[in-house]
């Protein structure tokens, strides 16, 4: 400051004096003055000079330094300023930025903390210091998911910034390391301490896809031997896209013209992933069709039957017969084939044919009279029904026991009363009929008449 002064006090000599100051000042006394030496030429009336220098004394300058202890872990507040004061005139004030007056601050947060310094003559200084406290301490990872559902290779590549290196680490699962790897799906937690004991945590979480679940929807070969059954196949889980391998040499998710059969198939996603399951295309069982067949008691009694028994297929079934008739039971059937057409709920198809025959050995109408005097009537001995019975052997005899005529293996020309080309006189003859089919012969007698 420019505040000293010289009070001069002059004596002797004559007066009045005359002064002359080093500072160019011509006063007697000196005042708004710095610190330093002045000196001064005085002269009184008689020329007669006389000088002498004086000192104006000023403190050290104010000064202010300090200690700092900045803060150990980001968002602590014990950091602390130790303030040394030199210069000025003791005692001091204090007053800091943050509304403390002591001339020390203690368990302080990192920033910028400003004091002015007051000494006894009210010199003032004021100086800014600044608490700094680390980066926070920051953990950060790149995660690596399992790759298929129930693995173990997850990874956790850790990086860790911020706080004051080196680091140490404790994981959850009692590892030490930076990283962790071979992980089960999961959660992991990681406490970092860095070099001033400060902590920090992270939870990290590793996933894993769904398992990878195959299903289907069957549809089933409609009749027996054909090749419309279809798989309809559903994944789930895993990570898509899909890839698809059946034992049928098919690639596609979805296959179809199918026999009946059982088809796997493997299944990779796009982690290489595999599932595989077996799809069984059923199909009905053969169609078929049992009989139970009343036979006529002759070819040409419609007294006849035949009862179906379906199986296989799908049922209900239904059956159209070769002569309009429609059902599984059918009756008043005369001797002969018969087919019917077997259509179950499907459309599936049977054609078969069922023979009703006839139950008595013999269902013969044999005339016992004939009349062979060419009017065309009863001319000659015709027997109904004859013609089933294709080894049918025929002897005639006198009643005497000539033959008179004979037929082997069937009857294609009917007797005409004739023996060796003549017409026999009229009687009663008799007659052996052998069917051939391994029943008893017929016998009896036939007579001519005219």
């Amino acid at each position: 400051n420019a505040n000293g002064a010289i009070d001069l006090t002059v004596t002797g000599g004559t007066t009045p004096y005359t002064f002359s100051w080093s500072n160019g000042a011509a006063s007697e006394d000196l005042s708004g003055l710095s610190g330093g030496n002045y000196t001064v030429n005085i002269t009184d009336a008689n020329g007669c000079t006389t000088s002498a220098t004086y000192t104006v004394n000023e403190p050290a300058a104010l000064a202010a330094s300090a200690s700092v202890t900045d803060v150990d872990c980001n968002g602590n507040a014990n950091g602390a300023i130790d303030l040394t004061v030199t210069g000025g005139t003791t005692p001091y004030t204090f007053s800091w930025s943050n509304g403390q007056t002591s001339e020390d601050l203690s368990s302080i947060p990192a920033g910028e903390y400003t004091v002015l310094v007051t000494d006894a003559n009210g010199c003032q200084k004021d100086t800014s210091f600044s608490v700094t406290e680390p980066e926070a301490i920051v953990i950060t990872a790149t995660i690596t998911d399992v790759m298929c559902h129930g693995e173990n290779n997850g990874i956790i590549d850790v990086t860790v910034s911020g706080g004051i290196s080196p680091y140490t680490y404790n994981w959850s699962t009692g590892e030490a390391t930076e990283d962790l790897s071979g992980l089960s799906a999961g959660s992991y937690t990681l406490n970092v301490t860095d070099g001033n004991g400060c902590r920090e945590s992270s939870s990290f979480t590793i996933s894993e896809p769904d398992s990878l679940s195959l299903s289907a929807s069957v549809t089933d070969a409609v009749c027996h031997g054909d090749n419309n059954g279809s798989i309809d196949l559903s994944v789930t889980g895993g990570t898509s896209p899909y890839s698809f391998v059946w034992d049928n040499g098919a690639t596609s998710e979805d296959i179809s013209g199918l026999t009946a059969g059982t088809y796997k198939v493997a299944v990779s996603d796009a982690n290489a992933c595999h599932s595989n399951i077996s799809v069984t295309v059923s199909e009905p069982d053969q169609l078929t069709v049992s009989s139970t067949i009343t036979d006529a008691e002759c070819p040409d009694m419609p007294d006849g039957s035949i009862q179906l028994s379906a199986d296989g297929g799908t049922s209900p079934y239904n059956f159209t017969w070769s002569n309009g008739m429609s059902g599984d039971n059918i009756d008043h059937l005369t001797a002969g084939s018969y087919s019917v057409t077997v259509i179950d709920m499907n459309q599936c198809s049977l054609d078969t044919t069922f023979t009703v025959g006839f139950s008595r050995t013999s269902c013969l109408d044999i005339p016992t009279v004939i009349t062979p005097n060419g009017d065309g009537h009863n001319d000659t001995w015709r027997i109904r029904n004859i013609e089933l019975y294709p080894h049918v052997r025929i002897e005639i005899f006198t009643r005497w026991g000539k033959l008179v005529f004979h037929s082997e293996e069937g009857y294609p020309n009917p007797w005409d009363g004739r023996y060796k080309g003549k017409l026999l006189p009229m009687d009663s003859y008799h007659y052996i009929i052998d069917l051939g089919n391994g029943s008893s012969p017929i016998t009896g007698n036939i007579t001519i008449v005219r």
